[in-house]
């Protein structure tokens, strides 16, 4: 699985340890590693919503997202809903 990153922790984290941060500063951030790290395509990533069905009674119960109800399906692992994970922590699909 690939490891995202925040584009402006990077860039800090370079602007922190450079001894060029004031002519950076002074000549319009022109520095070519920002240019670079900022020329990388975003990548197009979300939060993942994890989530707990709540039981109601039987096999019906509540997301604990976004607390709309449903009929539990143990194998779907992610409400129909809003998308949270239902899985435990670390679970893998088809396990």
């Amino acid at each position: 699985m690939a490891d995202y990153i925040s584009r402006e922790a990077a860039i800090k984290e370079f602007c922190d340890d450079c001894m060029d941060r004031e002519w950076c500063k002074s000549n319009g951030d022109s520095c070519s590693r920002i240019k670079n790290i900022n020329a990388v395509p975003a990548a197009d990533v979300r939060p993942v919503a994890r989530g707990v069905w709540v039981s109601v009674h039987d096999r019906y119960g509540i997301c604990s997202n976004c607390h709309r109800g449903d009929h539990i399906d143990p194998l779907a692992g992610f409400c129909r809903f809003c998308g949270a994970d239902m899985r435990k922590k670390g679970e893998k699909d088809g396990v």
